[in-house]
């Protein structure tokens, strides 16, 4: 039902804060009162182009869902979100057919447990480009910190 809706246009945007907690955190047995969230940066773009795959969503959509709609919630379009003259040209090359598996052991971050754990994938990220600077190529990182804030 998610990814119908995220199909049918009833969900603007798909994102992911990166908010991951660590094991003991997340331990306990009250869901109220263990902290929310896990990796999910790393595997938001490769679940979905597996969806795109599988035929349930469009490359459109996964544009539409991962940068316009995005930057339209938070009124920074077009400046983001868009390739146009005077845009700032981010960028995310993908391989559509690069097969994987996400695995939670080589995930980066503060903790790596995830649901998706083991689900195979189709299609990665291998190139980004922020404002025009190459800054991960072939899932390095190869540029050094370069962000600012961004004001709608």
């Amino acid at each position: 039902a998610l990814v119908a809706a995220l199909a049918a246009g009833d969900i603007e945007m798909v994102a992911s804060d990166h908010a991951p907690h660590t094991r003991a955190e997340k331990s306990g047995r009250d869901v109220w009162q263990v902290s929310p969230g896990f990796s999910g940066v790393e595997i938001l773009l490769p679940l979905l182009l597996t969806a795109v795959k599988e035929g349930r969503l469009t490359l459109s959509d996964v544009v539409r869902l991962t940068s316009h709609g995005p930057a339209r919630a938070w009124a920074i379009y077009p400046g983001k979100g868009a390739i146009a003259v005077g845009s700032d040209a981010d960028l995310t090359l993908v391989e559509l057919s690069r097969e994987g598996v996400v695995d939670q052991d080589r995930l980066h971050g503060k903790e790596s447990v995830t649901p998706f754990h083991g689900r195979p994938t189709v299609g990665a990220a291998v190139s980004t480009i922020v404002r025009g600077r190459v800054v991960m190529q072939g899932g390095r990182l190869v540029g050094g910190p370069s962000g600012r804030m961004v004001r709608p």
